[in-house]
């Protein structure tokens, strides 16, 4: 289905997210952590990929669940930012708000491996739509707030961050990708190093970091 592939490329270019931070590309300039304006700007709006994303966009989002792993909420709500930030439609604008507005808190009683996979594509939307200008109000008092807690709140004995530090595999690094892209919207450096740090270890470089818990099961990790 088109849109179980969009998903997919959405989890694969999350992790893309972490390698450019391990590479010190960061920008804490709204409307830099996916792509600039400049080079979307520069983007077709027409052809297959444009016609793919569109189709993504003008689906209702429903409701987001950020701990549900499977939902496609966030796959449409990032759809609709980039949309929104290519052609300045104020109605992709307006629905990415409304559907941070509704992410709120929607973790609570899933897992790490859930937000994980949910939280940076909610991140990276309200980044492209510049919600910190759009709606001041809501990015300070609420949106940036919960974005802090989701760090380091505990689902089911884990927090974001110490998922990314103990499981070197897909759980990992579903969850370095979204604390990263957390700590670039804060501006965080100092967790965005921490973050870059970790992944280095994930590369191989345990000098760098080597704080990694193997399980049993290997298969969904790999041990240099």
């Amino acid at each position: 289905m088109m849109s179980h592939n969009l998903s997919k490329c959405v989890h694969a270019v999350l992790l893309l997210l972490t390698v450019a931070v391990a590479n010190a590309l960061a920008d804490t300039t709204p409307g830099t952590i996916w792509i600039s304006a400049e080079k979307l700007s520069a983007l077709p709006m027409a052809g297959p990929a444009w016609q793919q994303l569109k189709t993504q966009a003008d689906r209702p989002a429903g409701t987001p669940h950020l701990s549900d792993q499977d939902q496609m909420n966030n796959v449409y709500v990032l759809a609709k930012a980039l949309v929104y930030a290519r052609t300045g439609e104020e109605k992709y604008r307006a629905e990415v708000r409304q559907q941070l507005k509704l992410a709120l808190n929607t973790e609570l009683g899933g897992c790490t491996l859930a937000l994980g996979r949910e939280l940076a594509a909610y991140v990276i939307a309200a980044d492209l739509i510049h919600l910190s200008g759009y709606d001041s109000t809501f990015d300070t008092n609420e949106f940036r707030p919960w974005l802090r807690r989701t760090l380091i709140e505990t689902l089911e004995g884990r927090t974001l961050q110490s998922a990314h530090e103990e499981r070197p595999n897909n759980w990992g690094t579903h969850a370095g990708a979204s604390r990263a892209a957390v700590a670039v919207y804060l501006g965080d450096t100092a967790e965005l190093a921490r973050t870059a740090q970790v992944f280095q270890g994930f590369l191989g470089d345990r000098s760098a970091y080597a704080g990694f818990k193997f399980g049993a099961d290997l298969s969904w990790q790999c041990d240099p």
